[in-house]
């Protein structure tokens, strides 16, 4: 029994010192395409499209192009 035990306790301080070594790894810097452009600025984009137009596409369709997109 004792055999098994010092088995066990030898198997985890191994593992438990292999874990030390590999720490969290290090952070690598990804710019933001955002910020970085200077060109972008606000009112560059038209706006968004009205919905209520969208949704009387989607009347007059009927569901035939649902499976479609």
């Amino acid at each position: 029994m004792t055999h098994h035990h010092l088995l066990f306790t030898i198997a985890i301080s191994i593992s438990l010192l292999n874990g030390e070594t590999r720490g969290r790894p290090t952070k690598v810097y990804t710019p933001d395409p955002y910020t970085m452009n200077q060109t972008a600025r606000i009112g560059d984009n038209p706006f968004p499209t009205n919905p209520m137009s969208d949704r009387a596409r989607g009347y007059l369709l009927q569901g035939k192009a649902q499976t479609a997109i």
